[in-house]
C-alpha cells in the first residue's frame, strides 16, 4: 500500500514537472507563432531548471504541490495562480539581479501563469469530475444534510471526507475563521454568525448537526447544543485525538456525550516516564473491578508490566475487567484475584505470592447517603481497616510505592465517607518513612460516568420519561472523565516522593442543575417533556466541595494538572495515636451510629 502511494506521488510530481515545463515552452510558442528564435530556445534550454525550482518553490509555499485530485476545488485553484504569478514575478527579479542579457518577451510573462492555470487546474478539475462520476456521486440522492460548526481546518477536512461518503451531504460550516467566510469547500458554503442556521435549517430540513471543537470552551459547546436543542437537531462530533491515532477517521462521527461538553484539554502524560516506571514490573490495583480500578488497569497495560494483579471483593466486577482486558491479545499476565483488603492473612500470602511492587488503592465504599445511616461501622472498617491492612501488607512486602485514591469529600468532611477518606489519607502520610515503602495520596472530585454517580442515575431517569431530580438547584461538583482521573493518578504516582498529597485540577466547579439539563438536550428532548424536580439536600451532602484544607501548602509540579500538597506534621500520626485510631475503628459496630458518627468526625478532625 505504501508502494503504491508513493508511485501515484511521483507520477503526479512528474505530471506537475512536465505542466511547468510545457506552459514556459507553448508561452513562447505562442508568442513566436511555433516558430522560436534560437536565441530564445537557448534561453529555455539554458535556465529552464531554474524556472521549474523556482515554481516548485511557490507551488510549496502555498501548499498546492501533489494535490489530491478528489478533494481539488477553487481554494485550490487559486494557489495556483497565485503560485504561478508569484514565480514569474520572481523570475524577473532574479534575472534583473544577475543581469541575463535575455529579455523574457512581456507576453510570454503574461501568458505563463495563465496556460500554467489552465494545464494545471484543468487536469486536475477534470480528474476530480471523473473521480465523482465514477464513484456516482452525481446520483447520490440518499444522501442526509448535515451542518458543521467547529474549527476552521477541522470543518475543513471533515466536509471534505464526508464529500467522498454516500450518507452525509455537507450543507453549510460555521467557523469563527474569518479568512473561510463566504468560500466553498466541497460545496457547502462556509458562514461566520451562527444565526444564520435557523434559515439554513428550515430552508434545507436539516436535522443532524456535527460539533468539530476539540480545543473550544465548555461554554461554547453549550451555546451550540442550546441551538442545536432549539432546532431539535441530532448532535454528534468528531472522534477523539486517540481515536485517530488507532485508525478512525474525521468521518467516523460519533453521538455526542456528556463527557464532550466538559471542555477539558487531553492529558498529556510522561510516557517514557511511565514505561520506566511500570515496564516489567508487577503492579497490584485493589477495587479493579469498579470504576476507577477498570479504568487504570485498562491504561496501565499500555505501558507494559510485567504482571497485573486485579483485586476486588466483587466476583461481577473482576469478571466484567476480565470480559474487556481478554479481547485485547494482550502478552501481560494478568490475575483477577477475589478478595477482601480486610483480610490481612489472606493479602500477606498474595503479596508473598506475587511480589508486587507498585500499589494503587481504589477499593473503597463511596456512596456518601448509603454510608450516612446503618452502614457508618462497615464505611470505617472498610475504608479506614482495610486502607491499613492493605497498606501494612505492602510495607512488609517492600513495595516501592503505595498509592491511595482520595477524593475532595475528604476536606472539610460533613459525611461519613468524606470523613473515612481522609483517615485513610492520614494513615497513609502517618506511614511514610524515609526508608521502605513511599506512600502516596491522590485527591481528585467526581467523575463523569463512574457507577453511583449522578450521570448513571439522570440517564435512567431520562429512559424512564423523568422526572429528573437534582437535590437543590445551586449543588455544583468538580468533574473530569474516567480516563483523565486514572491517567493523572498514574503520572502522579510517577512523580511522587512519598509523604505527598496530589491534588488534580478539576477546572471549574459544575452545577448538577446545568448537567441535567445538558444531558435532557443530548437525549433530544426539552424541559416541557423532561421536567427537573428538586429533592432537596441528602444526609451529608454539602453544596460544594473543597480540594484543599486550608493548612495545606500547594506546590506546582511538573506537570500542568497536578499540584502537590503538603500537611502540616501534626497529620501524621505516631505509632500510639495510630495503634488508638485502629483500636477505635475495629470497635466502631459495637457503638450507636450517632455516637460513632460523632467520634468520626473528631478523629478526622484529629480531635481525638
Amino acid at each position: 500500500m505504501k508502494n503504491f502511494l508513493l508511485i501515484k506521488k511521483s507520477m503526479l510530481l512528474l505530471f506537475e514537472v512536465s505542466a511547468i515545463l510545457l506552459s514556459w515552452y507553448l508561452a513562447f510558442f505562442l508568442r513566436f507563432n511555433f516558430d522560436i528564435p534560437p536565441e530564445s530556445l537557448s534561453f529555455l534550454k539554458k535556465y529552464s531548471l531554474i524556472i521549474l525550482f523556482i515554481q516548485i518553490v511557490t507551488l510549496l509555499f502555498f501548499g498546492a504541490l501533489n494535490r489530491s485530485f478528489k478533494f481539488f476545488g477553487l481554494q485550490d485553484l487559486l494557489k495556483i495562480i497565485y503560485s504561478a504569478i508569484l514565480s514569474t514575478l520572481f523570475i524577473i527579479s532574479l534575472f534583473f539581479a544577475i543581469k541575463v542579457q535575455y529579455q523574457i518577451p512581456r507576453s510570454v510573462l503574461i501568458l505563463y501563469p495563465i496556460l500554467l492555470t489552465f494545464v494545471l487546474g484543468g487536469f486536475f478539475s477534470l480528474s476530480r469530475l471523473f473521480f465523482e462520476f465514477k464513484s456516482n456521486r452525481f446520483y447520490k440522492n440518499d444522501s442526509k444534510p448535515v451542518i458543521i460548526v467547529g474549527e476552521d481546518r477541522l470543518c475543513v477536512s471533515l466536509a471534505k471526507e464526508l464529500y467522498q461518503q454516500k450518507t452525509w451531504k455537507v450543507i453549510a460550516i460555521f467557523t469563527e475563521s474569518k479568512s473561510l467566510h463566504g468560500d466553498l469547500v466541497a460545496g457547502a458554503k462556509v458562514f461566520g454568525n451562527l444565526s444564520k442556521i435557523f434559515e439554513i435549517v428550515k430552508l434545507y430540513n436539516i436535522k443532524d448537526i456535527i460539533i468539530a471543537l476539540p480545543n473550544s470552551s465548555r461554554d461554547k459547546r453549550r451555546e451550540i447544543l442550546h441551538i442545536a436543542a432549539q432546532l431539535n437537531l441530532h448532535t454528534m462530533t468528531v472522534p477523539s485525538i486517540e481515536d485517530l491515532m488507532n485508525g478512525l477517521t474525521l468521518a467516523n462521527v460519533r453521538n455526542i456525550e456528556l463527557e464532550d461538553l466538559l471542555g477539558r484539554e487531553p492529558v498529556n502524560l510522561d510516557t517514557k516516564g511511565l514505561v520506566k516506571f511500570v515496564e516489567k514490573k508487577v503492579v497490584l490495583i485493589s477495587g479493579a473491578g469498579g470504576s476507577i480500578g477498570s479504568e487504570i488497569c485498562n491504561q496501565i497495560i499500555k505501558f507494559n508490566p510485567k504482571t497485573l494483579i486485579c483485586l476486588d471483593i466483587s466476583e461481577f466486577g473482576l469478571y466484567s475487567l476480565e470480559e474487556k482486558l481478554s479481547v485485547k491479545n494482550l502478552s501481560i499476565r494478568i490475575f483477577y484475584i477475589v478478595g477482601d483488603i480486610k483480610n490481612s492473612v489472606r493479602l500477606d500470602k498474595l503479596f508473598k505470592k506475587y511480589k508486587p511492587s507498585i500499589v494503587f488503592h481504589a477499593a473503597a465504599y463511596k456512596h456518601v447517603p448509603l454510608m450516612e445511616a446503618n452502614n457508618v461501622s462497615e464505611a470505617i472498617i472498610n475504608n479506614v481497616i482495610g486502607t491499613y491492612s492493605l497498606a501494612q501488607a505492602s510495607k512488609k512486602a517492600n513495595v516501592s510505592k503505595f498509592i491511595l485514591i482520595s477524593t475532595d469529600k475528604a476536606v472539610n468532611s460533613t459525611n461519613v465517607m468524606g470523613a473515612t477518606k481522609r483517615l485513610a489519607e492520614i494513615i497513609c502520610h502517618s506511614l511514610n518513612e524515609l526508608k521502605g515503602t513511599k506512600f502516596i495520596v491522590v485527591r481528585f472530585g467526581n467523575v463523569l460516568g463512574s457507577s453511583g454517580s449522578v450521570i448513571p442515575k439522570f440517564r435512567d431517569q431520562i429512559n424512564a420519561g423523568g422526572p429528573l431530580t437534582v437535590t437543590h438547584p445551586d449543588i455544583v461538583r468538580f468533574f473530569m472523565t474516567i480516563p483523565e482521573a486514572a491517567q493523572l493518578v498514574l503520572q502522579s504516582g510517577l512523580i511522587g516522593l512519598g509523604g505527598e498529597t496530589f491534588i488534580l485540577n478539576m477546572g471549574e466547579p459544575i452545577r448538577i442543575l446545568d448537567l441535567a439539563r445538558d444531558m435532557i438536550k443530548l437525549s433530544g428532548f426539552d424541559e416541557k417533556k423532561i421536567k427537573i424536580e428538586f429533592s432537596g439536600l441528602r444526609p451529608g451532602e454539602k453544596l460544594y466541595e473543597e480540594l484543599i484544607f486550608d493548612s495545606e501548602k500547594i506546590k506546582p509540579t511538573n506537570h500542568i494538572m497536578i499540584n502537590r500538597a503538603f500537611s502540616p506534621a501534626t497529620y501524621r500520626l505516631g505509632k500510639v495515636r495510630l495503634n488508638s485510631l485502629l483500636k477505635w475503628a475495629a470497635s466502631s459496630h459495637k457503638k450507636g451510629e450517632l455516637l460513632v458518627k460523632k467520634e468520626l468526625m473528631s478523629w478526622a478532625y484529629l480531635k481525638k
